[in-house]
């Protein structure tokens, strides 16, 4: 009994890793045409005409992405910054992050929602981790290397787009219960972020 118990966790865990990956690449392939052709970015902009009603927003938009879009569309960008904004996409997910989960926290009395909690966060803190090795390896393609260290060797770009894909996740679970905390949290807006960002 216990094994079949053991089975059902296992899987339940994959499942929210799998879900979280398929996020994670459904995110990459909508915020790469952002970081790398401003000019897309700009001409979507221009067709879509923003609503700032974010707490009803659901999955794609927020002032987050739109903030990091319009500072990319606004400067020819070296590499430094490049790693820059890959840097502070993670440090304010996490920010925001950590607001909305210490929200729900506060809403947990009973034990089993406590511990449902307490699930959550370990798998969102662990998932990274998880998916991390497969997606270095795509980014490296370093597939045809035999194991070695040179195998697993990177430069800081790819630390920093590591880091901004880590963002991603923090970014994704937000996502998830913005839509129920219509009256309990509020993006913060430019000059927030741009707070949020300056602190060390």
């Amino acid at each position: 009994m216990e094994g079949v118990v053991d089975i059902k966790k296992n899987i339940n865990k994959i499942i929210i890793v799998v879900s979280l990956l398929i996020n994670l690449i459904l995110i990459f392939y909508i915020l790469k045409d952002k970081f790398l052709n401003s000019n897309n970015i700009k001409t979507n902009l221009e067709k879509v005409e923003i609503n700032k009603d974010y707490s009803h927003y659901y999955f794609m938009t927020n002032p987050v992405d739109e903030y990091f879009s319009m500072k990319i569309i606004n400067a020819n960008l070296s590499e430094i910054e490049i790693r820059t904004y890959q840097e502070e996409y993670l440090k304010i997910w996490k920010n925001i992050y950590d607001n909305i989960i210490s929200i729900i926290r506060k809403k947990c009395v009973y034990e089993e929602d406590i511990a449902r909690y307490n699930k959550f966060t370990n798998e969102i803190n662990i998932s990274f981790e998880n998916i991390k090795p497969l997606l270095l390896a795509e980014m490296l393609d370093n597939y045809l290397l035999q194991e070695s260290p040179e195998k697993h060797s990177y430069g800081i770009g790819t630390a920093d787009k590591l880091k901004m894909y880590e963002g991603m996740i923090y970014r994704n679970a937000c996502m998830l219960f913005i839509p129920y905390l219509v009256d309990e949290y509020k993006f913060p807006d430019s000059n927030q972020i741009k707070s949020i960002l300056e602190k060390k």
